[in-house]
C-alpha cells in the first residue's frame, strides 16, 4: 500500500534524492533505484516528482501500481500494458516491440510497492531491465522483500537503494510553515516535531484529524473524548487503524499502551506486555527503542502519534490501559520522582481515583514542568478528593499563571492557622490581590505583613510589588535587606535579586544591577537540580533589564537568546514569552527593528492565555513603536488602538514605557510635536521616581526627535549620575544636535557604534554629515553620509526622523514638498500664486517642514535640497 493517500501533497526537503534518482538514470550500469524508508517518509512521492521532472525533459514514464489483492494473479500489475495476455513470452516480446517502438531513450517505469508484485509481472520487468529497455523506480515498504526475480539485478549493484530518512528539522520547518504559517507559536512547533520525528505522512494525519490548535501545536487528546469529537473515518480508520488491525491484537495492544504512557520506559512496559510482543511490534515499525538512556524507552514509531492512536481508542479501552498502567507502576518496588507525576496523571485519565494522595504533588510536578493545564486538573482533584489549604493555594497559584485572576481568588481558603502554610496563604494572595485584581499596593503589603514564618520571602515579595508599583529605589532597599541577611533562604535570595537587579538597573546604578544579578545566579549553582524550575528566569529578567537600562545592549542580548533558548526547550510558553519580549526590546536599542517585531510579536502569541496582562500592555506598546520605526504607520496606529483598548494597566512602572512608545507611533503618523511631548512626559515620570536610567533614555529620544537643544543639560546632569558611558554619549550628542557640532557629532557616531548602539550611531552619522555639510566642509560631510549608510543598512529598514532627512518624502506631507521644492527659487508670494494659497499657509507649511528637516531658513534648505531625495519623486506622505 502506498504511503500517500488522497490529493498530491507538498514535497519538501528531498531534492538531493530525486537528484540522485535523476543521475542513476543516466547512468548506463544502473537498471533501477528503490526507495525504501518508514511507513509516511514519502517514498511514492520522491518517485512521482523524480518522474515528473525525468518526463519533462523528454524522457517516457509508465506507471504500475502493485496491488496485495493481485499478488496471486499471473501478470497483475502489469496487465493495463498488454492487452488480451496469452502467455509470458507473448507479453515480454509484445512489451519488447512497444519500448523499442517508443524511441531510444530506456523507458521510466514506476513501481509502487514493488514487494507486492506477482512473480510473473516482476519476471517480466526484470528482463526488460536487463536489456535496458526500462529504469526502474519503485518503492519498498518496510519489512517488504524483492521479488525473487529482481535479486540477480540487485546482488549484481544494478538495481541501488536509495533509503529515505526523517526530513531534517529545516526541511520539517518548511513545511509546517507552508501548511500552517503562522498558526503554530514555537512552542508547538517543537512539540509538534517530537510527534511527527521527521515523518510528513504524521504531519498530514494529525492536521487531518484536527489534532492541532493554534496555542501549543498538539491538542491534549487525552480519554473520554465523545464520539462526536472524532474526525472522520477517512486517514484515521484508513491507514493508522488498518495498519494496526494488520499487525495484529499483540502489537495493537503494544501501541496502546505505549501511546498511552509515552515514552515509557522499556522495563515498566515488560511488566505489562509480554518482550516478544514488544519485538513484534518493533519489527512491524509500530515503536521504536531508544536506548540512549540510561534504561531504554519506547515511543511510537512515525507516522503513528500519540494523538492518532488515542484517537483510535474506546473510552472503555483507554480507561482500561491507563488503570492498568496506575497498578502497575504501584506494584513497582519504589517510586521514581518522576512516577509521582504519572501516578496523579494516570488516575485522572483512569477515571478512578484509588490514591488521592498523587495528586497534589503531581500537581506540584505539573507546574514545575510549566504544564499548567494538567496543573490545574490534578489540583481540582486533589480538592475533591482529599480537600484541604494546601490544594485550595495550588488551584489559586495556578490560576493566577494562567490568567484567572478572579476565580484564583475565589479558590483561596481562608487564611489557615498553621503557620507555614499561613505563609503561602499570604504570598499567594499578595500576589493575587495587587498583581491579579489590580488592588492598591498598600492592600498587598498588609497582607504580607502577617508573616511571621517565611518573612524573608515575604519581604522579597513585597520588593517586585514596590517594583511594578514604580518605586525602584524601595525595591532596592528591601531587595538588598533580604539579600544581606544570613537566614534568608534560597527562593527569598532569588526573588529579591531579581527586583533588586531591575530596580538598581533603572535608578542607574547598573554595576550594582549586574553585582545582584550574579549574586542571585550563584544561589541556583548552588541549588539543587530543578527545586527553583523559575529561579533561573526570574533572575535572568533583572539582570537583562538592568543590562538594557544601562545600555549593554550587546550583554542583555546574550542573556536573553540564552534564556529564550532554554524555555523553548522547557517547553515553558510564558516564560519564553517574556524572554521573547526582552530579545525585541534588545533589538530595538540596537536598531534591528525587524527582528524586533518577529520578537514581540511571538512574545503576545505566546503568553496568550499565561496571564501577564501588564506586562503584555507594555509589549504591545513597544511592538508598535518597532513597527513605526520600520515605516508601517497604519499597522503602528492599529497596534496603538490596542493598548488604548485594554483595561489600564495599574502598574505603574510601565507608564513610561508605554508613553515612550506612544511617542514613536507619532513619530510614524508624522505629529513630531506630539511625540516630542510623549517623550517629555516619560522622562518626567522616571525623574519624580529616581529612575534615572529610564528618565534618560526618554530625553534622549526627545532630542533625536528635534528637541536636543531643550533636553541637553539635564541630560549632561545624568551623566554624571547615571552609572556606564551610554548616557555620557547621549549627552554628548544631544549637545552636537543642538550646536550642529559636526565633530562632537561624529566623536558620538564612534561611541554609539561601539556601544552596539547601531541605529543611534546611523542618526548621528546622518546629522554629523549635515553639520558639515552646511558648514561648507563637504568631504567631511561625504564621509559622513557614507558611513550613516553603512550603518543605516544594519538596521533593517528602520526609519527615523534623523535619518530621514535626506528623505523628504518620509517626512513631509504632499503640500509641504510641493512648498520646500518651490521655495528653493521662488518666493513666499510666488510660490501662493503658484499654488493658489494664501502667503500666510505657504510660511506656515515653511515652518512645519522646517521642523521636521532641523533646518533654520531657506539658505540651509537650499543646501540640503542638494542631498535630499523624494522617495518616488514627488510621492510621499500624504497630506
Amino acid at each position: 500500500m502506498s504511503d500517500e493517500a488522497g490529493e498530491e501533497w507538498l514535497l519538501v526537503g528531498r531534492d538531493d534524492e530525486i537528484g540522485a534518482i535523476e543521475a542513476e538514470y543516466r547512468h548506463p550500469g544502473v537498471r533501477g533505484v528503490m526507495l525504501t524508508g518508514a511507513r509516511g517518509a514519502g517514498k511514492s512521492r520522491v518517485a512521482r516528482e523524480a518522474a515528473a521532472r525525468l518526463g519533462a525533459g523528454g524522457c517516457p514514464v509508465l506507471w504500475v501500481g502493485a496491488r496485495r489483492d493481485m499478488r496471486s494473479t499471473p501478470f497483475g500489475a502489469i496487465a493495463h500494458l498488454v492487452p488480451d495476455i496469452a502467455d509470458g513470452r507473448t507479453v515480454l516480446s509484445r512489451l519488447i516491440s512497444s519500448l523499442r517502438a517508443a524511441g531510444p531513450d530506456r523507458m521510466l517505469m514506476v513501481v509502487d510497492d514493488v514487494h507486492v508484485l506477482d512473480d510473473e509481472s516482476a519476471a517480466v520487468l526484470a528482463e526488460l531491465m536487463a536489456r535496458r529497455l526500462i529504469f526502474l523506480v519503485g518503492t519498498v515498504a518496510p519489512g517488504g522483500l524483492l521479488p525473487s526475480a529482481l535479486h540477480a539485478l540487485w546482488s549484481s549493484g544494478r538495481i541501488t537503494c536509495l533509503p529515505l530518512g526523517p526530513l531534517s528539522a529545516k526541511a520539517m520547518d518548511r513545511l509546517i510553515d507552508r501548511l500552517l504559517g503562522a498558526r503554530l507559536d514555537v512552542i508547538g512547533r517543537r512539540r509538534l516535531a517530537r510527534q511527527i520525528g521527521g515523518n510528513p505522512l504524521a504531519l498530514r494525519a494529525l492536521m487531518d484529524i484536527g489534532a492541532l490548535s493554534v496555542q501549543g501545536g498538539l491538542q491534549q487528546t487525552v480519554t473520554g473524548l465523545r464520539q462526536a469529537d472524532r474526525a472522520p473515518d477517512s486517514l484515521v480508520h484508513g491507514l493508522a487503524g488498518q495498519w494496526m488491525d494488520e499487525a495484529g491484537p499483540i502489537v495493537r495492544g503494544v501501541v496502546e499502551v505505549v501511546a498511552c504512557a509515552e515514552p515509557i520506559r522499556m522495563g515498566l512496559l515488560e511488566t505489562m506486555v509480554e518482550p516478544a510482543a514488544i519485538d513484534a511490534a518493533e519489527r512491524a515499525g509500530m515503536v521504536r527503542v531508544a536506548g540512549d538512556t540510561a534504561e531504554p524507552t519506547v515511543r511510537l514509531a512515525p507516522p503513528l502519534s500519540v494523538p492518532l492512536v488515542r484517537l483510535l481508542l474506546t473510552g472503555s479501552t483507554a480507561r482500561r490501559v491507563y488503570g492498568k498502567l496506575f497498578a502497575t507502576l504501584l506494584r513497582g518496588p519504589s517510586l521514581r520522582e518522576e512516577d509521582v507525576l504519572r501516578a496523579g496523571e494516570w488516575q485522572l485519565h483512569a477515571g478512578t481515583i484509588s490514591n488521592p494522595e498523587f495528586l497534589l504533588p503531581a500537581a506540584g510536578r505539573a507546574m514545575a514542568r510549566f504544564d499548567l493545564e494538567l496543573a490545574a486538573k490534578l489540583a481540582v482533584a486533589s480538592r475533591m478528593n482529599r480537600p484541604g489549604p494546601a490544594a485550595d493555594l495550588l488551584l489559586a497559584r495556578v490560576l493566577m499563571l494562567q490568567g484567572q485572576s478572579r476565580r484564583a481568588a475565589n479558590a483561596l481558603p481562608s487564611r489557615p492557622d498553621d503557620p507555614g502554610q499561613a505563609a503561602a496563604w499570604a504570598l499567594t494572595t499578595a500576589e493575587i490581590q495587587y498583581f491579579g485584581l489590580g488592588e492598591p499596593a498598600h492592600v498587598a503589603e498588609r497582607t504580607l505583613g502577617i508573616v511571621i514564618h517565611g518573612r524573608h520571602e515575604a519581604e522579597a515579595k513585597r520588593s517586585w510589588i514596590q517594583l511594578a508599583d514604580g518605586h525602584g529605589d524601595q525595591a532596592l532597599f528591601t531587595a538588598q535587606s533580604v539579600l544581606a541577611r544570613p537566614d534568608s533562604g534560597p527562593q527569598a535570595k532569588i526573588w529579591a535579586a531579581a527586583a533588586g537587579a531591575a530596580a538598581a538597573g533603572l535608578l542607574g546604578r547598573g554595576a550594582l544591577g549586574e553585582a545582584i544579578f550574579q549574586e542571585g545566579t550563584a544561589v541556583l549553582d548552588d541549588a539543587a537540580s530543578g527545586q527553583f524550575p523559575w529561579g533561573a528566569a526570574q533572575v535572568g529578567y533583572g539582570g537583562c533589564l538592568a543590562r538594557l537600562m544601562c545600555g549593554d545592549v550587546r550583554q542583555a542580548q546574550d542573556l536573553a537568546d540564552r534564556g529564550y533558548a532554554e524555555a523553548v526547550v522547557a517547553g515553558a510558553r510564558s516564560m519564553a514569552g517574556i524572554w521573547a519580549a526582552l530579545r525585541g526590546m534588545a533589538a530595538q536599542a540596537q536598531g534591528r527593528v525587524r527582528f524586533a517585531s518577529r520578537s514581540l510579536r511571538e512574545a503576545l502569541t505566546l503568553s496568550d492565555g499565561e496571564g501577564l496582562f501588564c506586562l503584555k500592555t507594555a509589549w504591545t506598546m513597544e511592538l508598535a513603536a518597532v513597527t513605526a520605526m520600520a515605516g508601517d504607520a497604519a499597522e503602528a496606529r492599529r497596534w496603538l488602538n490596542q493598548v488604548d483598548e485594554y483595561d489600564s494597566c495599574h502598574t505603574d512602572a510601565f507608564e513610561p514605557w508605554i508613553a515612550l512608545g506612544r511617542a514613536w507611533v507619532y513619530v510614524g503618523l508624522g505629529e513630531l510635536s506630539r511625540a516630542v511631548e510623549s517623550c517629555r512626559f516619560a522622562a518626567e515620570l522616571s525623574g519624580k521616581r529616581g529612575h534615572l536610567a529610564q528618565e534618560a533614555i526618554a530625553l534622549y529620544d526627545a532630542a533625536r526627535l528635534g528637541a536636543a537643544g531643550d533636553v541637553r543639560a539635564r541630560l549632561a546632569d545624568l551623566a554624571r549620575t547615571v552609572e556606564g558611558d551610554t548616557v555620557a554619549v547621549m549627552a554628548a550628542a544631544a549637545q552636537g544636535l543642538a550646536r550642529r557640532d559636526g565633530d562632537a557629532l561624529g566623536q558620538a557616531t564612534n561611541a554609539f557604534d561601539r556601544l552596539g548602539r547601531t541605529l543611534l550611531a546611523a542618526e548621528t552619522a546622518t546629522a554629523a554629515s549635515q553639520a558639515h555639510r552646511l558648514g561648507g566642509r563637504h568631504a567631511a560631510a561625504a564621509l559622513f553620509r557614507e558611513r550613516a549608510d553603512s550603518l543605516a543598512r544594519r538596521c533593517e529598514g528602520a526609519r527615523t526622523p534623523l535619518l530621514d532627512r535626506w528623505r523628504l518624502g518620509s517626512l513631509l506631507t504632499r503640500r509641504e514638498q510641493e512648498v520646500v521644492l518651490l521655495a528653493s527659487a521662488l518666493t513666499t508670494p510666488q510660490i501662493a500664486t503658484r499654488l493658489g494659497l494664501s502667503p500666510r499657509t505657504v510660511s506656515n507649511y515653511l515652518q512645519h517642514a522646517y521642523d521636521k528637516l532641523g533646518l533654520t531658513g531657506r539658505a540651509e534648505l537650499r543646501l540640503h535640497l542638494d542631498r535630499a531625495t523624494l522617495d518616488g519623486g514627488q510621492a510621499g506622505v500624504s497630506a
